[in-house]
């Protein structure tokens, strides 16, 4: 009885959607007309012409709007015209307000249209591919700008999180200003020790600027692993990104924002999920699913594996297996995606939940930290797991190597087994164990749900 109101309480936890428990996010993306031609034809108007990359990964974040206290949604440089025009990002709003009171039967916190335009702010035109000399200073605000200035000068101390799709002129033009009002105060380093950045490669000086100005602020910088989105760019199954995936999850009966999904990027002769930003938020999505701590880059989840670029640096860089980090988990956040469509156009009892996922009796769905010693045998017990839609679950235990600092092999007894054990290496003594705990339903289509076990082995 115990574990069913626990399970109870957790369930009401995930899908009561309590906007204001989520993180704080800004989203700045280079974002283009609705009706944007990709760049690759060389043809139509230069407003027109850019990347449609952003478009569909706007569409999967609004799909996870609910999960998230959007603080801002800033419109920085974009087309081949290299402006800045927050119409665009009105323009999906709008389509977003079309299936908005059917999103919020299956979730109340998904925000409305209008809580979205009120945090839209327009940056500066001009920057995209500019050096820093000529995009940051005086004369350089924007209202996007002003926009962050406030939110960082406000005395919430929650982390504050950034993802950066296009340019990041509009963070470092607000820092230089925060600057030159505080310089080395301690205000200023209370609001950098609230920052966090996901940067998508560096698309204008401005995101060098950041890394040598403050050194002390947490950054994550992707020149690799994010182009695991390219469907056609590797993984282990192009399929369940190429177009006809696409038409059948996303684009054709999925309402008006799959409509709006684009067939392609930047070229328009791959068609199919072309989301090179995606991993932006999905690095925060995964830990909402037990898969990792956002506020832990060596971990991986979703959003990729980083690594530190040096003793005690904040700079996270691409982890050395680059894209495969994202592509370990390519059904998973696929299907999640699709099922999230399903709710734009189905009655919440027709569109399929995640699990569940509990281990060691835990039902936090936080990491869970385990100490054992060398040449132990270790219980590993998924016992309490549910589905929320009473459907079957299966298990699966992933010794995660490259997350830990056990450079050997491992091996699990049962992979697939509602309970498994391990033997910890002799060899071990002193190093940490990675043991994620996956649980899958028997929905359509099939989700998942995670808890990770970091395993601490004494002598």
């Amino acid at each position: 009885m115990l574990n069913k109101i626990i399970g109870c309480l957790l369930l009401c936890h995930l899908y009561s959607g309590g906007l204001a428990s989520g993180p704080r996010v800004v989203i700045s993306s280079d974002f283009p007309p609705l009706d944007v031609i990709p760049g690759s034809l060389g043809r139509g108007a230069p407003e027109k012409r850019s990347d449609p990359d952003d478009v569909q990964s706007m569409v999967r974040f609004l799909l996870y709007a609910n999960e998230f206290e959007i603080a801002g949604l800033i419109a920085a440089s974009a087309t081949l015209a290299n402006i800045a025009n927050k119409g665009n990002l009105l323009d999906i709003i709008d389509v977003y307000d079309q299936v908005a009171d059917n999103l919020r039967r299956h979730d109340p916190a998904y925000p409305t249209a209008d809580a979205l335009r009120a945090v839209t702010r327009e940056g500066l035109s001009g920057t995209y591919g500019r050096p820093w000399e000529n995009i940051l200073g005086e004369g350089k605000d924007s209202e996007a700008s002003a926009h962050l200035i406030g939110l960082l000068e406000n005395p919430d101390p929650r982390p504050l999180w950034f993802c950066f799709w296009g340019g990041t002129q509009e963070l470092a033009q607000a820092l230089w200003r925060l600057r030159q009002k505080y310089v080395d105060s301690p205000a200023m380093a209370g609001i950098l020790a609230k920052v966090r950045v996901y940067m998508i490669a560096r698309q204008d000086g401005s995101a060098q600027w950041l890394i040598d100005h403050f050194p002390g602020m947490h950054i994550m910088l992707s020149e690799e692993s994010f182009k695991a989105f390219f469907f056609n760019a590797g993984g282990s199954d192009r399929n369940i990104g190429d177009i006809a995936w696409t038409d059948r999850h996303v684009r054709f009966g999925h309402g008006p924002l799959g409509t709006v999904y684009p067939k392609s990027g930047w070229d328009h002769t791959a068609e199919g999920v072309i989301e090179g930003d995606s991993p932006s938020f999905l690095h925060l999505v995964s830990s909402f699913l037990g898969l990792n701590d956002p506020e832990k880059p060596e971990y991986g989840g979703w959003g990729g594996r980083f690594e530190q670029a040096g003793p005690g640096s904040k700079l996270w860089t691409d982890a050395p297996e680059g894209a495969g980090a994202v592509n370990r988990w390519q059904h998973a956040r696929q299907n999640d995606f699709a099922a999230r469509m399903d709710r734009c156009v189905h009655a919440p009892g027709d569109a399929n939940r995640n699990p569940v996922a509990v281990l060691q009796g835990d039902h936090s769905g936080d990491i869970l930290y385990l100490r054992a010693q060398a040449g132990s045998d270790l219980v590993l017990d998924a016992t309490g797991s549910f589905d929320p839609d009473s459907g079957v679950i299966e298990f699966s235990w992933l010794y995660y190597k490259e997350a830990g600092s056990y450079p050997g092999e491992l091996q699990i007894t049962s992979v697939r087994g509602l309970k498994t054990s391990l033997r910890i290496p002799a060899d071990a003594a002193g190093t940490d164990i990675h043991i994620v705990l996956e649980v899958q339903d028997s929905g359509e289509p099939v989700l998942s749900g995670y808890r990770r076990a970091v395993i601490t082995v004494g002598d």
